[in-house]
């Protein structure tokens, strides 16, 4: 009995925690909570495109408010970003203090506004043995201007610089600096973004006056610079990781969809225990499992509050409902009056059951993951996540039938008449 007593609780256990983790969270390691994170508000209509989003590396010294401010500002430089590359209307939401999320259009050109929303950003002049001499927190302003040069023939060429107006202390610096530059044998300054030379300039005499040039540039990258280095640098580095994303649903239609969920799950859970007795009630918590660990690898996937996310949650309570019904409507058809032993037959007579809806859509799921595109990943993402949640589900309503039998429950009180 006691035996029994143990698998019961470890079975209602652990489905509490599939279910309450997702839910809540667990702050201590990161991992925010649908009720606690701010992923749900990001509309409260459909919206289609493609989705960067932008994990913030871990600052260990950095507090909870610290972060939070990071994250917002990284948000706010990302809309900047994204106004000079001329998507003004895209979404840009802080999901977290790690994590900021930005919404394109689907014709959008992701590789390019990737790499450019990714970077840094931090504008860095050194001398020519790598030291830095200026960064961006002395730039107080910089622009673009361009200057047209005649060839003999009368022919114009137009080039485009960028103007530096450091503040006063670093412009000191800078004096001093190109000083001694200028009097060494290696007459170089030169000017990075984060770990990248964007141009090199000769430097014969001190620069002593601010507003000073560098270049020549390309129209574009001269415009798109001056905006990086008047935005200033993102507060944290980041991690960039792109997905084609579905219509996704806000914090409205949510609350909405949380409250149907659960009626349509008492009502089955009511359904299955008057066809099952106490299977039924094995089926009804093991199918609450399942869907508490769809919800948690959702969250782990990205795919959050979306269509993808919903198909999920309820392909995967299909899934686990039909297995697990299957399996104990062939076990109450067995011979045998042993709990377990009925189990295991049935088991044995479905294993195509077992095989058509777990292993071969996991098989489908991994290739599809490996050799798939961005977009089906997603649905790739959606087959191993509801795979997954119907094995665990499978693996609870065994626990709960190996309990009954180590109870010493009869067989018609555990599958029914």
């Amino acid at each position: 009995m006691a035996k029994s007593t143990l698998k019961i609780a470890l079975a209602i256990l652990t489905t509490l925690c599939l279910v309450i983790i997702p839910i809540l969270g667990i702050p201590q390691l990161g991992f925010s909570g649908m009720l606690t994170d701010n992923d749900i508000d990001i509309s409260n209509e459909l919206a289609e495109g493609q989705l960067i989003q932008f994990t913030l590396a871990v600052d260990s010294k950095a507090d909870a408010d610290t972060l939070t401010k990071n994250a917002n500002e990284t948000a706010r430089i990302i809309r900047k970003r994204l106004s000079v590359l001329g998507y003004s209307d895209a979404q840009v939401n802080v999901l977290s203090d790690r994590k900021v999320v930005a919404v394109l259009p689907f014709n959008a050109d992701v590789s390019i506004v990737k790499t450019k929303l990714g970077i840094t950003g931090d504008f860095i002049f050194k001398d020519n043995s790598g030291k830095t001499i200026i960064s961006s927190k002395d730039i107080e302003e910089c622009s673009a201007y361009y200057t047209t040069s005649y060839s003999s023939t009368g022919e114009g060429t137009i080039n485009y610089y960028l103007s530096f107006h450091l503040t006063d202390e670093a412009m000191k610096v800078y004096t001093e600096k190109t000083t001694e530059i200028a009097k060494s044998s290696n007459k170089f300054v030169k000017l990075y973004i984060d770990s990248t030379q964007l141009s090199q300039l000769t430097i014969n005499e001190a620069v002593t006056e601010n507003d000073f040039s560098f270049g020549p540039f390309s129209s574009e990258d001269a415009i798109w610079f001056a905006n990086l280095i008047n935005e200033g640098p993102l507060p944290q580095t980041t991690v960039t990781v792109t997905h084609g994303i579905e219509a996704s649903f806000g914090s409205g239609a949510f609350g909405g969809l949380f409250i149907a969920l659960i009626v349509s799950f008492v009502i089955a859970a009511v359904i299955f225990i008057v066809l099952f007795k106490l299977s039924g009630l094995s089926i009804a918590v093991s199918t609450a499992a399942a869907m508490g660990s769809t919800l948690t690898l959702t969250t782990v996937f990205d795919l959050g509050i979306s269509l993808s996310g919903l198909a999920t949650v309820f392909f995967t309570a299909v899934l686990a409902i039909l297995l697990n019904s299957v399996i104990t409507s062939g076990a109450k058809l067995q011979q045998s009056e042993n709990v377990r032993a009925s189990y295991l037959l049935s088991v044995k007579k479905n294993a195509w059951l077992i095989v058509d809806l777990l292993a071969l859509p996991f098989i489908v799921g991994i290739a599809m993951m490996i050799y798939g595109s961005v977009y089906t990943v997603i649905f790739a993402d959606l087959i191993f996540i509801a795979v997954i949640s119907a094995a665990i589900s499978f693996g609870i309503n065994y626990l709960f039938i190996s309990a009954f039998n180590d109870a010493g429950k009869k067989k018609t009180c555990v599958y029914g008449n």
